[in-house]
Order: structure tokens, then C-alpha cells, then sequence
């Protein structure tokens, strides 16, 4: 698996180059934010992750899909305030094609066209996901998003703060998070 931080994305829920994300330092004011996916759904050869937080892309995996039949689990620290998060993911494979093409074979005096193969490969969106929700982030606090990818069209995202119960056990108690709908 590889992370990139700050690169293009690839993934069909974002276009375009993201801002370098800087997270703050150990000593600087920060919460964690713990970033789970649950896959019972696969399709196609690769998975695709991304976590943007304020339209700056702050994680970004990708994958062999076999991958996403474990539960998979990264963290990021976010700085306090208000925060629009989104998750995006999407299962993809490649089509090679080998395709004919005019080009340019030299000549002046006329101008000489060949056909020649060339090779081809585009990206086949198999399945994609993407959800957003505001968030109030706390400093000091732990924060855990739950992505659950049921099928090729149906995903959701909920967001906890583990909390220690009075029987001295850990709950998950529902974030004030706010979902955006686009």
C-alpha cells in the first residue's frame, strides 16, 4: 500500500491537485481523527481511499481490492474548529486497449501519414462511495469515522467519540456531526 499526501487525485469524487495538508505537530493543539472502512462489497482490482478535510486531501491510499476484505483502519490529526470532512473511495480496474492512430511520419514536400498501434489504458470505475459531514473537532479529543460499504451504490459514514461508561468499558457515542447532502 502506498500513501500520498498533497498529490492529485484520481478517484472520480474529487478533480483536480489538492493543497499540501500539514498536520499539526505532537505539541501544537490537534485531535485525532481514526479512519475506519468496512468493505462487504469488492469489485474490480483496485481501491482507491481518500480523506479531505476542508477541501485539502489529508489521506489518500490505493490498493489491491482483496484488500477491503479486512476492516482498514489509518489516523490523522486535524487541528480544533470547524471541519467539512469527505470520504471518497472507488473500486476500479484497467482496460488496455490497443487502438490505431495517425501520426506524423516526417516528410516535407507532401507531408507523410502512418497508422500505427498504440496502447491504450483507461481506468473502469467499477464502484465509488463518497460522503461528507461537518464536524466541531475538539482539542485532545479522538474522533472515529466509520465508513460501511454495503454495495455498488449504497455506503454510509457515521462518526464516534469513544467514551469511557460508567461500568469502566468503552462506548461509541454519536459525534455532533452534521451530514451534508450534495
Amino acid at each position: 500500500m502506498w500513501l500520498v499526501f498533497g498529490l492529485c487525485s484520481v478517484l472520480p469524487a474529487t478533480t483536480g491537485c489538492m493543497q499540501q495538508y500539514r498536520a499539526p505537530g505532537p505539541d501544537q493543539p490537534h485531535a485525532t481523527i481514526e479512519f475506519r472502512r468496512n468493505y462487504a462489497f469488492q469489485a474490480g482490482s483496485v481501491l482507491d481511499e481518500q480523506l479531505v478535510v476542508n477541501g485539502t486531501l489529508t489521506f489518500e491510499a490505493s490498493d489491491n481490492s482483496i484488500s477491503a476484505k479486512k476492516r482498514r483502519t489509518d489516523s490523522v490529526l486535524v487541528p480544533p474548529g470547524q471541519h467539512e470532512l469527505q470520504v471518497s473511495l472507488s473500486f476500479a480496474h484497467m482496460v488496455k486497449q490497443v487502438v490505431q492512430e495517425l501520426e506524423d511520419c516526417g516528410g516535407y514536400d507532401p507531408p507523410e501519414t502512418c497508422h500505427g498501434p498504440k496502447s491504450r489504458e483507461d481506468v473502469v470505475v467499477d464502484a465509488a462511495c463518497q460522503q461528507r459531514l461537518e464536524l466541531d473537532v475538539r482539542d485532545g479529543q479522538l474522533y472515529v469515522l466509520q465508513l460501511d460499504f454495503q454495495d455498488a451504490k449504497n455506503c454510509s459514514l457515521e462518526c464516534f467519540v469513544p467514551t469511557l461508561a460508567g461500568n469502566g468499558t468503552l462506548q461509541d457515542v454519536p459525534c455532533p456531526a452534521v451530514p451534508i447532502q450534495d
